[in-house]
C-alpha cells in the first residue's frame, strides 16, 4: 500500500464523517447518502488532484476478512439466546426457507424476465444471483426501525433473520459457485451439494460455540487486564473467521473436503460472547464493549457502501444494455420477497408454532429487505474467468451479476429505505399503545413541573425579574395542565395502566440493583445470569399486557447455559449438577436485596418527584402487596438455608463484607482520582497497594478453603512450666488459619470462620493479642472498641491451649491489651458468657479484683434467638476502672 491509498483512506473516513452529519440534519439513512456520495466522488477522482480518492478499493480480501467479522459481531453481540430462542421457528423459517425459496423464485422468474427482453442467460446464473441477492442487510434498516419505533418483536425478528440469512445465503452461494466449476451432473450433485450445505451450517455452528467459550474462559483467565480483555474480543471475531476458513481448505473425510461456514462459526461466536462472556469481562470493559464495536461497524460501514458508490459508477457494463435487465430484476427481487415472506410465515401460522405474526409486519417485512455489504463480498467472491459453455455476450457473468446486485442495492437503499417510515407510518405498525400513550402525557406533565420548579428557583436566585417569571410560569403551567388533563381524562382503564407502569419500574430498579451487586462482587455468574434472566422475562410479560408472575412460588427455568452443561452431562449419562448450597444461598440474599429495595422505593413514592406518574395509591398498594409476599417467601428460603449451615452463613457474609469494602475502596480512590483531590501518581500507587492487599487476602483464604484444618504441633499438649518463655504481641494476618485451629482443639469454645479470624488479625490487631512459644501460636484474645461505646474494651474469644491452661495467661492476655499506649482512655470490660461458663466467670471476677472494681451480670441474648439448644448469653461488665490502678499480682 502506498501513500496515496493511506490518503484515500482517511479522506473517505472524514467525508464519511461531514456525510453522517448531513444524515442526522436531513434525516435520510445514513447508508444512503453514502452510497449516493460515493457515486458522486468518481467523477471528482478524474480531477488530476484528486485522483488519489479512488486509490483504496474493495477487495474481496479486505472485505470478506476485515469488514465482514466486524459486522458480524456487532450485530450477534448484543443478540439474546432468550429472545432467539422465543422467536426461533420465525427467524430459522425466513432464514432458511424463506431464503431457498426467494432464490429459486428469482432463478426461474428471473430467468424469464431476462428472456422477455432478449436475454438468453442460463438458469445457473440466476440462481447464483439469487442467493447473492436473497441476503437481507439489518443495518439501515434496524436504525429506521429504532427510530419510527418498531415493535420490540418485529425488531427482533428481522434481525434475527438477517442475520441467520447471511450464513444461509453465503453457504448456497458456495454450493452454486462450486456447480459452475465442477458442473452438474444430476442426483450425484444434488446430493453433494446437500451435504456440502448442511456440514457447512452445522459445522460452522459446532465451531462457533467452540470459539466462543474458548475465548470466554480466556477473558475469564486476564479479567482485570482491560487491555487484554478488549484484544480478546476484537480477536474473537476474526480468528474464528480465519480459522474456520483454514480448516475449511484442509479438512478432509473419507477423501472429501469438508467445508464450515465462517459467517455462521463467527454468528455463534459472537452471541455466545455477548450472551456468556460478556459477563466474564471486567464491569467497566462490559459496559465500553458496546461503544467500541459499535464504532468498529460504523466505521465498516461507512467504508464499505461509500466504496459500494465508487464501484457502481465504475461498472465495465453498458448502462445502455444493462438498465432494462436491472429494472426487470428488481420487479422479480421485490416479488420474490414477497412470496418469501408470506409463504414461510404462512407455515408458521398453519403449524401454530409461534404467537402470531400480524399481517401489517408481514408487509413491512416484504418491504424493508435492504441488501447490502454481505452481497457485495459474494459478488467480488466470483472469480474473473468464470464462464459456461454459449455465453457469447461482451461482458461476463462477474459483470452481469455485478451490474444487476448493485442495481438492486441501490433500488432497496434509494426507494425502499427512504420510504420505510412512511410505510410504517401508513401500516400504523408505530402507534402507540394505551400504556405508551399514558406514559407520554405523564412524562411531559412530570417534565413541565420540573421547569416550573426550576422558574421559582431561578426568581428566588435573582436570575430573572418578576416579569419574565410571571410569562414563563403561565406557559409552562398551561402546558402541564394540557398534559396533565390528557393523562386522566383519556383513559378508561388508567388504574390498570399506571400499574403496569408501577411493575415496569419495580423491575428496572431490581434490574439496576442488581448490577450493581454483581459488579461489587457480592452475587457470582450463575446467580447474577438468572435473575437478570427472570427479570427481563417478567419486563416482558408487563410489556405485553400479560402477568408477571403466574403465582408467587412460579418456578423459572435455569438460564440456557445451564440447561446446555446439563444436557450435555446427561448424553453421557451423568447426573444434572446441583447448585452449591453457597450458591444458593447467595441468589436468594440477592432475591431479597432486590425485593426490598422495591418496597424501600414504592413506599416513598408518594412524596417524591415521581407522584406525578405515579399517582394511583391503589396500584401502588397492590404492587406493594405482591413484594412483600415476595420477601416473606425469599426470607423462608433465607432461613432454610441458614438452618442446614450456620457456619456457612458466616463465611459467606463475611466473604461479601470484604468483598464490598474492596470494591468501596476502589471507588472512593477513582472519585478523589476524579475530583482531581490526589495527582495522577498517587492515584496509581494507591491502586496497586490496594490491589496487592486484595491478592494477598484471596490467597489466604483460598488456601483455607482448600484446608480444612491447620495440623498442630505436639506444643498444644505438651506442658509448659517456663511462662517466662511466652512471647505477647499483636496478631498479623498470618496467625489467623492458627488462632482457628486452636478454637478447633478448645471445645466448648464456638467454631468461628476461619475468615473472620484473618479479618480481625489485619483490622483489629490493636485490640487483639496472641501468645507464641518456640513458633506456635498457644494462647489469644480478640477484642474490639465498639463505636457507640469508645471506653469499653469488649472480648470476644480468649482461647489458652492445654498446655498452658492454669497459669494465668487468659488475664495476662487482657491485661496486655489495656496496657497498650493507645488504650489508658478504657473504663470497662465486656464479654459475653453463657449461664455455665463457670471458667470464663470466674476470670472476669477475677479481673474486677486486680483492678479494685465491680463485676455486673445480665442476661443480652435471651435463648429464643438461638436454635441447637444453645443456652442464653449473659452480658458481664468490669468497671469503671483506671488501667494504672491495677494490682501488681496476676488475676
Amino acid at each position: 500500500m502506498n501513500f496515496d491509498v493511506f490518503l484515500s483512506i482517511f479522506t473517505l473516513m472524514l467525508i464519511a464523517l461531514g456525510v453522517n452529519m448531513l444524515a442526522i440534519k436531513t434525516r435520510i439513512p445514513y447508508t444512503v447518502l453514502l452510497v449516493v456520495v460515493g457515486s458522486l466522488l468518481v467523477p471528482l477522482s478524474q480531477v488530476e488532484s484528486l485522483s488519489f480518492i479512488s486509490r483504496f478499493q474493495l477487495t474481496p480480501e479486505a472485505l470478506f476478512f476485515v469488514f465482514l467479522p466486524i459486522l458480524i459481531f456487532e450485530s450477534a453481540y448484543n443478540m439474546k439466546f432468550r429472545n432467539v430462542k422465543e422467536n426461533k421457528y420465525s427467524m430459522g423459517i425466513l432464514a432458511v426457507l424463506g431464503l431457498l425459496i426467494s432464490a429459486v423464485f428469482i432463478g426461474f422468474v428471473g430467468q424469464w424476465a431476462f428472456g422477455l427482453l432478449g436475454l438468453e442467460i442460463p438458469l445457473l446464473v440466476t440462481l447464483l444471483f439469487g442467493t447473492i441477492i436473497s441476503s437481507t442487510d439489518p443495518v439501515a434498516v434496524l436504525s429506521l426501525f429504532k427510530e419510527y419505533g418498531a415493535p420490540h418483536r418485529l425488531t427482533l425478528i428481522f434481525e434475527g433473520e438477517s442475520l441467520f440469512n447471511d450464513a444461509t445465503s453465503f453457504a448456497l452461494f458456495l454450493v452454486f459457485l462450486d456447480l459452475f466449476i465442477h458442473g452438474y451432473t444430476g442426483f450425484p450433485t444434488l446430493l453433494a451439494g446437500l451435504i456440502s450445505f448442511t456440514t457447512m451450517l452445522v459445522g460452522g455452528i459446532l465451531f462457533g460455540l467452540f470459539m466462543g467459550f474458548m475465548f470466554s474462559k480466556l477473558i475469564e483467565l486476564v479479567k482485570g487486564n482491560e487491555h487484554l480483555e478488549i484484544t480478546l474480543t476484537l480477536l474473537v471475531a476474526h480468528f474464528t473467521f480465519l480459522l474456520t476458513e483454514l480448516i475449511s481448505e484442509h479438512l478432509v473425510v473419507l477423501g472429501h473436503e469438508i467445508r464450515l461456514s465462517s459467517i455462521i462459526s463467527t454468528l455463534i461466536a459472537s452471541m455466545v460472547m455477548g450472551n456468556y462472556g460478556r459477563f466474564k469481562m471486567s464491569h467497566g470493559v462490559e459496559e465500553y464493549m458496546e461503544k467500541f464495536w459499535s464504532y468498529f461497524a460504523f466505521l465498516a460501514n461507512s467504508l464499505v457502501f461509500i466504496l459500494m458508490g465508487l464501484m457502481f459508477a465504475n461498472l465495465s457494463i453498458d448502462l445502455k444494455i444493462a438498465i432494462l435487465p436491472i429494472i426487470a430484476i428488481i420487479a422479480v427481487v421485490a416479488v420474490a420477497r414477497i412470496v418469501s415472506v408470506y409463504s414461510s410465515i404462512s407455515i408458521i401460522h398453519a403449524l401454530r408454532l409461534e404467537e402470531r405474526i400480524p399481517q401489517s409486519w408481514q408487509q413491512l417485512l416484504s418491504w424493508g429487505s435492504l441488501r447490502g455489504a454481505l452481497a457485495i463480498v459474494m459478488v467480488l467472491l466470483i472469480p474473473d474467468n468464470l464462464s459456461l459453455p454459449g455465453w457469447t455476450y461482451s461482458f461476463s457473468i462477474k459483470e452481469f451479476i455485478t451490474a444487476m446486485t448493485i442495481g438492486c442495492i441501490y433500488f432497496t437503499l434509494l426507494i425502499k429505505a427512504t420510504t420505510i417510515g412512511k410505510i410504517i407510518r401508513l401500516l400504523k405498525i408505530d402507534s402507540l399503545s394505551s400504556q405508551e400513550e399514558m406514559s407520554y402525557h405523564k412524562s411531559k406533565a412530570l417534565i413541565y413541573k420540573g421547569l416550573i420548579d426550576k422558574i421559582d428557583d431561578l426568581y428566588q436566585q435573582k436570575q430573572i425579574s418578576g416579569h419574565q417569571h410571571q410569562d414563563l410560569s403561565s406557559y409552562y403551567q398551561a402546558l402541564y395542565q394540557q398534559q396533565h388533563t390528557l393523562a386522566r381524562q383519556n383513559f378508561d382503564n388508567s388504574d390498570h395502566l399506571i400499574e403496569n407502569m408501577l411493575r415496569l419500574y419495580a423491575l428496572g430498579l431490581e434490574k439496576a440493583m442488581l448490577k450493581e451487586i454483581f459488579r461489587r462482587s457480592e452475587i457470582n455468574e450463575a446467580g447474577y445470569k438468572k435473575i437478570l434472566d427472570i427479570l427481563e422475562i417478567q419486563v416482558e410479560r408487563v410489556e405485553h399486557g400479560k402477568q408477571q408472575l403466574t403465582s408467587l412460588n412460579e418456578h423459572f427455568s435455569d438460564w440456557i447455559y445451564t440447561r446446555l452443561i446439563n444436557g450435555v452431562r446427561r448424553a453421557f449419562f451423568l447426573p444434572s449438577k446441583a447448585p452449591d448450597p453457597e450458591e444458593v444461598y447467595l441468589y436468594y440474599r440477592t432475591q431479597y436485596k432486590l425485593i426490598s429495595k422495591v418496597i424501600r422505593e414504592l413506599s416513598k413514592l408518594e412524596h417524591s418527584h415521581l407522584s406525578e406518574i405515579f399517582d394511583d395509591k391503589q396500584a401502588i398498594d397492590n404492587v406493594l402487596l405482591v413484594y412483600r409476599a415476595l420477601q416473606v417467601r425469599t426470607e423462608g428460603h433465607m432461613r432454610g438455608q441458614i438452618k442446614s449451615s450456620q457456619a456457612l452463613l458466616d463465611q459467606l457474609n463475611q466473604q461479601s463484607a470484604e468483598k464490598v469494602l474492596h470494591t468501596l475502596q476502589g471507588d472512593i480512590l477513582k472519585q478523589l482520582h476524579d475530583d482531581e483531590i490526589i495527582t495522577p501518581k498517587l492515584y496509581i500507587s494507591l491502586s496497586k497497594e490496594l490491589h496487592d492487599d486484595e491478592a494477598v487476602t484471596f490467597n489466604l483464604y483460598s488456601l483455607l478453603k482448600k484446608e480444612k484444618a491447620i495440623p498442630y504441633s505436639k506444643a498444644l499438649k505438651r506442658k509448659s512450666s517456663q511462662s517466662n518463655n511466652l512471647v505477647f504481641r499483636r496478631p498479623v494476618i498470618t496467625d489467623g488459619p492458627y488462632m482457628q485451629a486452636l478454637v478447633e482443639a478448645s471445645p466448648p469454645l464456638d467454631n468461628n470462620s476461619r475468615y473472620s479470624y484473618l479479618l480481625l488479625c489485619e483490622y483489629f490487631a490493636d485490640t487483639c493479642a496472641v501468645v507464641e512459644v518456640n513458633g506456635d501460636i498457644l494462647a489469644f484474645i480478640t477484642a474490639y472498641v465498639p463505636p457507640s461505646n469508645p471506653d469499653t474494651l469488649f472480648v470476644w474469644q480468649i482461647a489458652v491451649a492445654p498446655s498452658l491452661r492454669g497459669q494465668g495467661v487468659a488475664g495476662q492476655l487482657i491485661n496486655h491489651v489495656l496496657k497498650r499506649p493507645d488504650h489508658t482512655h478504657i473504663r470497662f470490660v465486656e464479654a459475653t458468657v453463657n449461664p455455665s461458663n463457670d471458667a470464663s466467670r470466674s476470670l472476669f471476677a477475677s479481673l474486677a479484683r486486680t483492678y479494685e472494681t465491680t463485676l455486673s451480670e445480665a442476661c443480652i441474648f435471651p435463648e429464643a434467638l438461638f436454635h441447637n439448644g444453645h443456652e442464653q448469653e449473659n452480658l458481664l461488665r468490669v468497671g469503671p476502672f483506671h488501667i494504672q490502678s491495677a494490682k501488681q499480682e496476676n488475676p
